[in-house]
């Protein structure tokens, strides 16, 4: 009785449950396949974070040692000015600066600037 009552319909129930198959196969991929997207983005987005704090820490340590070797340089500087300062003042002095030629202080004040 039962199979009377199915057999015309039996194309039918087969076409629904392979439709209805192929339907759950679908959204199980698609289930698989966006929790694995959404894994792989926030490994993604972890890396990038991750990059990130080494390029700060990087730019930090750069900028250090750049403010280290601006501090030499005006320090060089500095020392520089003071010698420059110096030597003019000791030409300024000199009693032979007016006379032709160079005299002995002149020689020494020249030699320390090499």
């Amino acid at each position: 009785m039962l199979k009377a009552l199915l057999a015309p319909y039996l194309s039918w129930i087969v076409t629904a449950a392979v439709v209805a198959a192929v339907g759950v196969s679908i959204y199980a991929y698609n289930a698989v396949y966006e929790r694995g997207y959404e894994a792989m983005r926030a490994v993604h987005e972890k890396a990038l974070a991750d990059q990130a704090a080494a390029n700060n820490v990087v730019i930090a340590a750069a900028e250090k040692g750049l403010r280290e070797d601006v501090a030499l340089i005006i320090l060089e500087k500095e020392k520089l000015e003071d010698e420059v300062a110096r030597l003019s003042r000791e030409a300024a002095q000199d009693p032979g600066a007016a006379e032709c030629g160079i005299g002995s202080g002149s020689v020494q004040r020249l030699n320390s600037v090499r």
